[in-house]
């Protein structure tokens, strides 16, 4: 069985109209909020696993985040703009299917309200 860890990405800057809603970043507490949530799961000893963000600045910005305190490559992190644009249970499983069969963390980076409802939906309230 695949453990899924929906991570919403850090406080971000207000909205722009300088930027777009795409290029916002996470603001300073947003980062060390980010640091903190990463560092928290390494003392439960939860493993990341395969780390795959949305590509939203801010989100990619909290990947880096965890990759750093996880000691995980950038490289390694996937970036899919299913996240951003339409994350559904539908395309949950698209996400899944590039992690393969092998893999049994999986670390999404993502946005509201899909990475409130799916998990609620998914857990029915079980969820950690």
């Amino acid at each position: 069985m695949k453990k899924l860890i929906f991570i919403r990405h850090g406080r971000a800057e207000d909205p722009d109209p300088e930027i777009s809603d795409f290029e916002r970043s996470l603001t300073l507490k947003g980062k060390i909020i980010s640091r903190q949530i990463a560092r928290k799961l390494i003392e439960k000893e939860k493993s990341p696993g395969i780390l795959i963000t949305s590509p939203a600045f801010r989100a990619i910005e909290t990947a880096f985040i965890f990759a750093e305190e996880f000691g995980i490559e950038y490289e390694k992190i996937i970036i899919n703009s299913i996240l951003y644009y339409k994350m559904n249970f539908p395309a949950l499983t698209d996400i899944l299917s590039l992690a393969g069969d092998d893999t049994d963390e999986i670390t999404l980076f993502g946005h509201n309200p899909s990475f409130t409802d799916i998990p609620d939906k998914l857990c029915k309230g079980g969820c950690d």
